[in-house]
């Protein structure tokens, strides 16, 4: 299911995330890194279901906003493919989830990113 995130460097500009806590890492895609104007310094080879990637790694800042009107930032050194064929959408990894606790509900198609001071509670009827 994918997300919305703003990505903060030079020009602001928001882009749509798959959540995949399956990745060890995000990965912004070529596209939006050649609409962001950023370069970045060589990066490894990325491995995933189809097959390996160049990629560079690029500093810059993800933003996301909440329901009570501020944002939740997380600013870091991201990997981005090289090929603009690699991806089709921009992949929201560990690295990032890891700062949440993630919650996906099917059925009302929503992905829910909570940071302290929120929570979450159980009930059941």
């Amino acid at each position: 299911m994918p997300c919305l995130c703003t990505v903060i460097t030079g020009p602001q500009l928001e882009d749509r995330f798959l959540v995949d806590g399956g990745a060890d890492c995000t990965v912004l895609s070529a596209e939006l890194i050649g609409r962001l104007g950023l370069s970045g310094t060589v990066g490894s080879r990325l491995a995933g279901v189809g097959g390996t990637e160049g990629s560079a790694l690029v500093q810059t800042t993800l933003e996301f906003k909440h329901d009570a009107g501020g944002t939740a930032v997380v600013r870091g050194e991201f990997s981005a493919f090289t090929n603009p064929g690699a991806i089709v959408m921009n992949i929201l990894g560990r690295d990032v989830l890891n700062n949440f606790d993630v919650i996906m509900s099917r059925p009302r198609n929503e992905i829910l990113l909570l940071s302290p001071p929120h929570r979450y509670v159980i009930h059941s009827n």
